[in-house]
């Protein structure tokens, strides 16, 4: 798993460590500039995940709560997977079109 956020790597690596999960996350691409015309939705940190990952957008998926993580996930030909936890929320994110919409991180458990 890869973090992607316009958040920096500090802040990042801080929730992380406070949530025990630092170890479950193979790299982070976040914020290095000020620049807001850098950050999501512009896809320059969805693209250099893929390519430190070192595969295609093709393989990779989106796991997202805002409108510029959708449209991140579409500039960069990732699939999109919209978190949508209150109704107001959930017609937001509809209305982008994501490839799929959940109401809670359990909903992507994998089916048997």
């Amino acid at each position: 798993m890869t973090i992607v956020s316009n958040n920096s790597v500090d802040a990042v690596r801080s929730f992380l460590g406070l949530h025990e999960l630092a170890e479950d996350v193979r790299r982070i691409s976040a914020r290095t500039t000020s620049d807001p015309a850098r950050l999501q939705p512009h896809p320059a940190l969805l693209d250099a995940a893929v390519k430190a990952l070192g595969t295609s957008p093709r393989q990779c998926v989106m796991i997202g709560d805002s409108a510029a993580d959708v449209l991140a996930a579409r500039a960069a030909g990732v699939a999109s997977v919209a978190l949508a936890t209150t109704p107001a929320k959930r017609r937001t994110l509809a209305a982008l079109d994501p490839d799929a919409l959940v109401t809670t991180l359990a909903d992507l458990r994998l089916a048997p």
